[in-house]
């Protein structure tokens, strides 16, 4: 994808005098001054000697600026011998013709002075593109030039659509267009091409553009096929055609180019020809993030790739909706000083956690301690009413934390720190089955060690006792895996507690002022729950606790179908968040890792 961004040279002391000989008599005279659509000058008169080609022309206004040039020649039978027509382009310059007291064209090594043509025509701003129109035929250019001076003389973007009327079969339309702030611009639409007549698109604003095709992520439109199959024009000219109409992309944007600035599609259908589209971009919402991995086929063999192109720029530069506040209900006994708080977050549609608010409620260890139930996005009608009934029966002191805009387990987490009232907190997932007692005990004596407190987790066991998590390690490349994860319990021989470079979320016991001080410093913006999970462990690292493993103490997590589904779009967030993640743990594997337990 390549960028280009147009400037006209500004005069400035940088640029220092032009070399032209101001003593020096006239060569030849400007006749004819004018303004391309947007940006650019013609200017043709007529001078000795020239020669088309690359060049230099200073155009003196009030001051003088310098300009690099296009020249084309064509002759005159109306002048001396030696004399001929010239026609420069200036396609950087923004001077108002009515301005120029005099050029200088610079030929060779020489410089030549134009003064104006008495009669000189100032033509209407955007008539140039139809003056070089006419005289293209009589110009004399390098293939080069020819070519560029062919590209300005074609119709330029005039504010409307021109694919739509268009005699040709060709259509298009955007059907998503996001300008994420400091990134770019998401896109996502199709075109019906079955003759292959679209050479290229460019996505231009103002004076800058920028080639959006060529890497873009394709899909099956078979809704557009459809749509045209009854226009004779098209019907057919699709028939056997690939329905691969659809199309999505990114397309970084520069920091320069206005937050109001005015885009529009070019598409390139043949030599100097161009239909234009145009593109209005909306801020992102709280749905782009999901809507643009639902483009994204992360089956297709090509999907990180396209994924790191496309996907994660705009995915990692969006803002994330702010869960918002939450709303707590005390149940069952008050107790105003709790020595321990054990947070649950729930964000699917189970109803049944009294399983472990019962194993809770009989172990010793919470005797003087308090459980929160956080009810997240997607939880169940019927959770309250199952925390309520539960929190009555075991006597046990629950506060129901409803988070509704809370869509995983480490936003529920987060909205229910302000909540926390222990100075020692559990986190616990609902797939974690507590044992019996004497486990929060050995615990909380590895994490809140005098002196020495540390985020502890210990070993969690799949039921078949395979090994699901017994600490976050670097592996050979410095990023983080879970060591022994699928192995036997029985592999695991450690007794003491050993440092790791992370904790386990689903079950960990740390300080409640460092969970206040990593949920306060926020996060990477990571999409699904795993990534989010190790970058609070390992921000809470960074807030300056180490990690611990506790292998002695094992609890059993169930191994169930994740309730949210393994839709496409999920699996995809796992891929932009997998990319980021290695993207960014260099810059925090010191702070985060090696802590002295």
């Amino acid at each position: 994808m390549k960028t280009r961004t147009r400037r006209h040279a500004a005069p400035g002391p940088e640029d220092g005098p032009p070399p032209v000989d101001e003593t020096a008599a006239p060569d030849g005279f400007v006749e004819v001054v004018g303004r391309f659509a947007g940006e650019g000058l013609l200017i043709q008169g007529w001078t000795t000697g020239a020669i088309a080609g690359a060049t230099e022309v200073v155009a003196e206004t009030r001051v003088r600026c310098r300009h690099a040039a296009v020249l084309a020649t064509f002759p005159r039978d109306d002048l001396k011998p030696g004399a001929g027509g010239v026609l420069a382009i200036l396609p950087e310059a923004d001077i108002d013709p009515a301005a120029i007291r005099r050029c200088h064209l610079k030929v060779g090594a020489a410089w030549r002075r134009l003064d104006l043509f008495g009669q000189r025509t100032l033509l209407p701003d955007g008539d140039a593109e139809g003056h070089l129109r006419h005289m293209l035929a009589k110009l004399e250019a390098t293939d080069a030039d020819r070519r560029t001076l062919r590209r300005l003389a074609a119709p330029r973007y005039a504010g409307h659509d021109t694919v739509s009327g268009s005699a040709l079969p060709v259509r298009a339309a955007i059907d998503l267009a996001v300008r994420v702030p400091g990134a770019g611009v998401w896109l996502s639409g199709w075109p019906l091409d079955p003759t292959r007549r679209v050479e290229a698109a460019t996505l231009n604003a103002g004076r800058w553009s920028v080639r959006a095709d060529g890497e873009w992520m394709r899909a099956v439109r078979r809704d557009v096929t459809e749509g045209f199959a009854q226009n004779p024009r098209f019907a057919p000219l699709l028939a056997g055609a690939d329905d691969r109409h659809g199309f999505a992309g990114f397309v970084p944007v520069p920091d320069d180019v206005a937050a109001d600035a005015a885009f529009h599609l070019e598409l390139a259908v043949g030599e100097d020809a161009f239909l234009f589209l145009p593109v209005s971009p909306v801020p992102p919402n709280g749905e782009f993030v999901r809507r643009i991995l639902c483009a994204v086929d992360p089956d297709d063999p090509a999907a990180d790739a396209l994924i790191a192109r496309h996907v994660v720029p705009p995915v990692r530069a969006a803002e994330r909706p702010v869960p918002g506040p939450a709303t707590v209900h005390d149940l069952g006994p008050a107790r105003p000083d709790p020595r321990l708080s054990v947070v649950i977050p729930v964000v699917d549609g189970r109803e049944d956690v009294d399983l472990s608010l019962a194993r809770l409620a009989v172990d010793p260890d919470l005797a003087q301690g308090e459980v929160l139930v956080v009810a997240g996005a997607a939880s169940n009608a019927r959770l309250p009413r199952a925390v309520r009934a539960a929190a009555g029966f075991y006597r046990l002191t629950v506060r129901l934390v409803l988070a509704p805009r809370a869509r995983d387990a480490i936003e529920a987490i987060a909205a229910a720190v302000p909540h926390v009232r222990a100075a020692r907190v559990l986190l616990l997932s609902t797939a974690v089955v507590p044992p019996g007692g004497g486990w929060l005990g050995d615990l909380e004596r590895a994490a809140m060690r005098p002196g020495r407190p540390a985020m502890a987790s210990p070993t969690i066991l799949y039921e078949d006792h395979s090994v699901r998590f017994a600490g976050i390690v670097l592996d050979d490349a410095a990023l983080p895996v879970a060591q022994y994860a699928g192995y036997p319990a029985d592999w695991i021989r450690d007794a003491e507690p050993r440092p790791v470079a992370g904790a386990s979320l689903d079950c960990a016991m740390l300080p409640r002022a460092w969970l206040e001080t990593a949920v306060r410093a926020g996060g990477e913006g990571f999409v699904g729950p795993e990534r989010k999970a190790l970058d609070l462990s390992l921000r809470i690292a960074a807030a300056g606790g180490p990690c611990l493993w506790i292998p002695a103490v094992r609890v059993v997590a169930v191994d169930e179908a994740p309730r949210a589904g393994d839709e496409p779009w999920r699996r995809a967030a796992a891929v932009v968040d997998r990319l980021a993640f290695a993207a960014t743990w260099p810059r925090v594997a010191n702070a985060t890792v090696g802590a002295a337990p």
